[in-house]
């Protein structure tokens, strides 16, 4: 599983694999849909929950979402593969999308082009590195991080002044992050993960991590940016308060024979999921675990979860039209 996205009600996640996109039902655990494509690198629900995004070495594809009947549990139909923005078959690496989904950022072997979905154009276009792998926007669409393997590190682009702006030292192979408000870009590199003031791009906070080896060091902010889970070492994931830095909890993957790969969080912040490239996918619930802690006096100071949207368990259909 190369990257993991779950849908903005928190019922389904999709993960991208080597032969597609897999869709599980996160109340049951079982896989609900196979959505064949070669080499798939990204699969990700737009803001709407009304497509799903694919992207990989075969192109970049829209399916559409819907239900067929208004009633919660009407089965959830996903529509055929439609090319987006880029003639059918280019190949691309990774997609993000801003947080309003207007806005889309791919990387191409030789570039990183950001377009708007609106009408399709494209917004910008950014050259010159080599092995380029990644391309991330940041929630508001004012910045653009490029990675890439190998090659030039990363770099971080001013996508209004049409320029580089950032260049960290040593930053070959190196994994990254926005917050969700945008202000905090979190990169992963040999022993570290380092936090940097947008804009200004000072740094700010640091965390240690070992035994990860080439891992890019997979960590991911929680939707409301207070809590950051980071891959501390191949098998122990750490809640960290953010900014702060102060630990809350260490969770560590039952299944130590393969490395965790991938990290997100449901919409609500209550599921915490990791998922390994075998396709071995584990799910923490953190509701459960505060009401653990606080039986102890250990639970963390932040506000506490909703509660459960029961519908979510309710049994649901997905069919899938090729």
């Amino acid at each position: 599983i190369w990257e993991t996205d779950v849908s903005p009600d928190g019922r389904w996640l999709a993960g991208a694999c080597d032969d597609g996109v897999r869709l599980w039902d996160l109340a049951s655990g079982e896989q609900t849909a196979w959505l064949p494509s070669r080499d798939c690198r990204t699969a990700k629900f737009t803001p709407d929950g009304m497509s799903l995004v694919v992207s990989g070495w075969s192109g970049l594809w829209r399916r559409p979402i819907a239900r067929d009947g208004p009633t919660a549990a009407a089965a959830l139909r996903i529509g055929p593969a439609e090319p987006l923005v880029l003639p059918e078959g280019t190949p691309v690496g990774n997609v993000s999308l801003s947080r309003d989904g207007h806005t889309l950022a791919t990387a191409l072997p030789d570039a990183a082009v950001v377009f708007d979905l609106r009408s399709g154009a494209e917004m910008a276009r950014f050259a010159g590195q080599r092995g380029l792998c990644g391309a991330l926007l940041s929630p508001d669409a004012r910045w653009l991080a490029c990675c890439s393997w190998n090659g030039s590190g990363l770099k971080v682009f001013d996508i209004v002044a049409g320029k580089a702006v950032f260049s960290p030292p040593d930053s070959d192979k190196m994994g990254v992050q926005f917050s969700p408000d945008g202000r905090w870009l979190l990169t992963a590199i040999g022993p570290e993960f380092q936090c940097w003031s947008v804009g200004s791009f000072a740094p700010g906070l640091r965390i240690a991590r070992q035994g990860t080896g080439d891992l890019l060091g997979p960590a991911a902010f929680a939707p409301d940016g207070r809590i950051l889970a980071a891959l501390v070492t191949l098998k122990l994931v750490r809640l960290i308060d953010f900014p702060s830095g102060r630990e809350l909890a260490t969770l560590e993957a039952p299944d130590v024979q393969h490395s965790i790969a991938t990290l997100s969080f449901t919409p609500d912040g209550s599921l915490l999921i990791a998922a390994s490239r075998t396709r071995m996918v584990h799910v923490w619930d953190l509701r459960l675990v505060r009401q653990r802690l606080a039986t102890m006096g250990l639970d963390w100071d932040l506000p506490p979860y909703a509660p459960a949207d029961a519908s979510v368990a309710t049994p649901l259909r997905v069919d899938v039209v090729k």
